[in-house]
């Protein structure tokens, strides 16, 4: 997704990304609204990690339910299955995210992000003790909500916070989570951006053999 989000960036704007359709909505971040990132200090891992564990546990239940992927599973059908249940919930997360998001209710998009933490660390099992208590001093500072990020065993935590309480939401965070488990965060707010582009490349002139300037035209009568 790093590199999709590369190309297909578009500034103020987060990307609802479909993997199944192939399709990239870009969908407004207002301007009130700002999304902070903040690194918990311990490197994510995936070699080594229950990663690829995740990723069979839910190909596994899939084919038992007799899908393709567990997209087009039900509730009902995952409800015992609590890392099938995770996915089909934070589907369904993601779809709200993108419909609140527009708006700016950080009243609404807040406990979206917290549920999918909670999701994250309690059914999918891919959280850290650091991961749970950034989520927690982020929210404690001032943050609407929080959640990792990516695959989770280390790694970043995004937020969201009021744009205007940005900086202090990171400044407080830093102190009390340094405070808190002795590690040093890293935490900036982001801001989404145009994607990748080509960029004009200027024709460069050809230098004469000995390297010292363009190299003048061969004026001979037989010159090609």
């Amino acid at each position: 997704m790093d590199q999709l989000a590369s190309l297909f960036g578009r500034a103020g704007h987060a990307l609802l990304i479909d993997c199944r359709a192939t399709t990239v909505t870009p969908i407004e971040i207002p301007a009130s609204v700002a999304v902070l990132v903040v690194h918990c200090g311990v490197p994510r891992t995936l070699a080594g990690s229950e990663y690829a564990t995740r990723r069979a546990e839910c190909e596994t239940v899939a084919a038992a339910l007799g899908l393709a992927a567990l997209r087009d599973a039900t509730a009902e059908q995952v409800r015992d299955s609590p890392r099938a249940r995770h996915v089909v919930a934070e589907n369904a997360r993601a779809l709200a995210t993108a419909d609140a998001l527009p708006h700016g209710d950080l009243s609404v998009l807040g406990p979206l992000l917290l549920a999918s933490h909670a999701s994250l660390r309690d059914d999918f099992g891919v959280s850290t003790p650091e991961l749970d208590t950034l989520v927690d001093v982020l929210v404690g500072s001032g943050a609407a909500g929080a959640r990792l990020t990516g695959a989770g065993f280390g790694g970043c935590v995004v937020a969201l916070a009021q744009r205007n309480h940005a900086d202090d939401v990171l400044a407080k965070t830093t102190l009390r989570y340094r405070a808190a488990t002795g590690i040093e965060p890293m935490g900036f707010v982001a801001r989404a951006v145009d994607g990748a582009r080509l960029a004009p490349v200027a024709r460069s002139r050809s230098l004469d053999p000995s390297g010292r300037g363009p190299a003048k035209p061969d004026t001979r009568p037989d010159a090609r």
